[in-house]
């Protein structure tokens, strides 16, 4: 009995001290909020997730915009087979609104590509004239066939388009998107390897190139570190990553040429 009473204890005191030390890694990480502000305005940022994404992909960071006044959750739409459901998340007064998109099927990336196009005149309807649009993995070819295929000039005009952790192999119809368009091309590298485990970064940054003659900008940037920061569906969830965005987002600063981020966690 006293053997398992020690057992027990032992087990409870080093799962109290591992669940301290990522409480102190987190709370470290958010320091990249720290002083950090962004300019406010009525552009809406709609968030597409890859496939069989849910709340959790771009949920959390959505919240971590709005805890530190970076931006502020307007809307969860949930997108049926031949509708959506808007749930609201914040007033209408919020500068910088986020907009987080959830699909019935979740793991049709051609049937939600068309989707999306319906859903860009329900949000033209509710007055949003402008949009940002983000995609993590597939969600960035949903947004990419959207804007290559789909785009009506009643929609909301897209301003920038920010492609995470995603590739576009085969794809020749890039003269077809918007001249103006500001595009980021961000992916991860885990440690040394040539990918992010999911990505392979000479297909992600031969988007840059492919792009670069159609569009008015585009900028690449590559997340260097542990699976912690740069593992493929960790990208979403990483501080740094929604430091970057939010730049590309919501300031006007020049977006070409090559970043390399290191990170030190």
């Amino acid at each position: 009995m006293k053997r398992r009473w020690k057992w027990l204890i032992g087990i409870v005191t080093v799962l109290l001290v591992l669940t301290a030390s990522l409480g102190l890694w987190w709370h470290q990480r958010l320091r990249v909020y720290a002083n950090f502000q962004v300019p406010q305005a009525r552009v809406a940022t709609v968030f597409i997730p890859g496939y069989g994404g849910n709340w959790t992909s771009f949920g959390p960071m959505m919240a971590r915009y709005t805890r530190y006044g970076i931006a502020t959750e307007r809307y969860q739409v949930q997108v049926h087979e031949h509708s959506e459901t808007f749930k609201t998340l914040g007033p209408a007064s919020g500068t910088n609104p986020l907009i987080n998109v959830l699909f019935d099927d979740a793991k049709n990336p051609p049937k939600e590509a068309k989707q999306l196009a319906r859903l860009m005149q329900s949000l033209k309807k509710r007055h949003f004239s402008q949009v940002y649009l983000v995609g993590h993995s597939s969600g960035g070819n949903i947004i990419y066939d959207y804007l290559t295929k789909y785009r009506k000039s009643t929609d909301p005009k897209v301003l920038k388009f920010a492609s995470l952790a995603s590739d576009y192999p085969g794809e020749t119809t890039m003269n077809r998107l918007p001249k103006d368009l500001h595009v980021l091309n961000l992916g991860g590298q885990v440690w040394n390897f040539d990918s992010d485990w999911a990505v392979n970064l000479t297909s992600l940054k031969h988007f840059t190139t492919q792009v670069k003659p159609y569009v008015a900008s585009v900028k690449t940037v590559i997340i260097h570190g542990s699976p912690l920061d740069s593992y493929h569906i960790m990208l979403h969830q990483n501080p740094d990553v929604d430091r970057i965005l939010a730049k590309f987002l919501f300031t006007t600063t020049e977006q070409k040429g090559w970043t390399n981020w290191y990170n030190n966690y």
